[in-house]
């Protein structure tokens, strides 16, 4: 099957080729202004760069997306936001905010038409919570309505067909920041934190194919796990929040380094690798 593997030629002028220059390029990275609790659960994540960062006002250095990734992270946040506006239906509990006008509804179901304009839409908004001690911060995917006496909270991952066909429990960094989201929510001061199963959450893995026979279901493109807040799990990444936090209030020392040398390939990624290692500690 040699033709298989040649390369496809396409000529200069393809739609594929301006859609490919519009799609690529440098992204601005989303800075350090919260300690987010997607950052702590990466096996790189330096609380040291973070501190240095926020302190010596830092320029982040841009990240190159090509085309593939690019729809990846589009077509994961454009079915998200389908789950949370339509799939889910009158279940999606979460803040809103009208497309047309701005106008804002919080921590409810899908508010009814904006009075603004019979053409008007509600954008969902993710809630935001912040462990209270930490300053550990996490934007959760969606909130459920189940029927339960207590909201669930979800974390939905956009998988490619081959490996939503593989997967049969939860990934290992996506139970830990579902556990880590669910600490975060319990120990925050936000409002609506009593209304919500601080206990058990969700990992809903979404297929960019068909999906699989499910019983009594017939053929879905989900796969859902629940997971258990684990404090013992989540304790190291509120240490890494905890140590930028105790930083920034004098209350500890700057944290060490996790590179071993300024050539190792996690420093030549971080913005502050300069500045870090022209200090002696």
């Amino acid at each position: 099957m040699k033709f298989i593997k040649q390369a496809i030629k396409l000529p200069d002028n393809s739609l594929s080729k301006v859609i490919k220059e519009n799609m690529q390029g440098m992204e601005r990275h989303r800075g350090f202004k919260h300690i987010h609790a997607s950052d702590l659960t990466k096996p790189d994540f330096c609380p040291r760069e973070v501190c240095l960062v926020r302190e010596h006002d830092i320029p982040l250095k841009k990240e190159y997306i090509d085309c593939a990734r690019r729809l990846t992270f589009d077509v994961g946040n454009a079915t998200a936001q389908l789950i949370a506006e339509r799939w889910a239906g009158q279940a999606a509990i979460g803040n809103w905010v009208c497309r047309s006008c701005g106008t804002s509804r919080t921590f409810t179901r899908h508010p009814e038409k904006c009075k603004c304009s019979p053409y008007s839409s509600w954008e969902y908004k993710e809630l935001n919570f912040v462990h209270v001690e930490s300053k550990a911060s996490g934007n959760i995917d969606l909130i459920i309505d189940l029927e339960e006496p207590k909201y669930r909270l979800v974390e939905l991952k956009i998988i490619k067909p081959e490996d939503f066909a593989d997967i049969v429990a939860p990934l290992a960094e996506h139970k830990a920041r579902t556990s880590l989201y669910l600490s975060i929510v319990k120990q925050s001061n936000n409002a609506y934190k009593d209304r919500v199963n601080t206990e058990e959450g969700i990992v809903c893995y979404v297929s960019r194919g068909y999906g699989k026979k499910v019983e009594g279901l017939g053929v879905l493109p989900f796969k859902e796990y629940r997971v258990k807040r684990d404090e013992d799990n989540n304790a190291p990444y509120f240490d890494r929040a905890r140590s930028i936090t105790m930083y920034e209030e004098k209350q500890a020392d700057l944290p060490a380094r996790i590179c071993s040398d300024s050539g190792c390939t996690r420093a030549k990624k971080c913005s502050a690798a300069e500045t870090c290692f022209s200090l002696s500690e």
